[in-house]
């Protein structure tokens, strides 16, 4: 039986991407001249990357064929770089397989694409 009280923990990748997207907006902000309105953008984007990657694994979106099927890290990274876009599909990708229309990538047990 699992414990209920288990912490959070993320891995070394996970902690490299969100320090190197981190250093990415700061320098970015003290390059571009608008210091706060800069870093407003870069926390916005790196906090609804960092929800969406945290889903990503409860609905296992490896499974299913997008352009989008990463693990939480490569989806944060792809999130941030891309900021509005990739949010809006990663939501459009959500509620397709919420509905049960998004197709599979690949059959269980084997690495075959579906056809």
């Amino acid at each position: 039986m699992e414990k209920k009280n288990q912490k959070f923990k993320l891995s070394a990748k996970a902690w490299f991407a969100i320090c190197l997207i981190g250093i990415l907006y700061v320098s970015a902000a003290f390059l571009g001249g608008d210091f706060f309105n800069t870093l407003y953008y870069g926390a916005l984007a790196i906090s609804t990357a960092g929800i969406a990657a945290f889903d990503s694994t409860h609905i296992d979106l490896r499974r299913y064929d997008t352009w989008l099927s990463y693990g939480p890290v490569g989806l944060f990274v792809t999130c941030v770089l891309f900021f509005p876009l990739a949010i809006i599909w990663y939501f459009f990708v959500r509620i397709r397989i919420a509905r049960g229309t998004m197709p599979l990538r690949y059959r269980s047990g084997n690495h075959r694409k579906i056809v």
